[in-house]
């Protein structure tokens, strides 16, 4: 079962599926006022590794953030994802 009553925390609770934006940000090294200023595109990833042989419960997916696009994109501003 989902838990939707908690947040998530790479260390502390990495199967709850509740994020802060500012978690997000703090893991990757950019100029964020830039960021949040000028927009910028963030994926985030759930990636499924399960054995379906054993418990349901055992099955949760682990997260991963990339920074696509940051505010102070020098190199191709404009640009957008799809």
């Amino acid at each position: 079962d989902t838990n939707f009553s908690c947040r998530y925390h790479s260390i502390r609770d990495p199967r709850c599926p509740i994020f802060r934006l500012g978690d997000i940000l703090d893991t990757f090294q950019t100029n964020i006022p830039a960021l949040l200023d000028e927009g910028g595109v963030i994926e985030i990833e759930q990636k499924w590794d399960c054995n379906l042989d054993y418990d349901k419960r055992l099955c949760f997916p682990q997260y991963i953030f990339r920074l696509l696009q940051s505010g102070d994109d020098k190199i191709s501003p404009g640009i957008n994802y799809r």
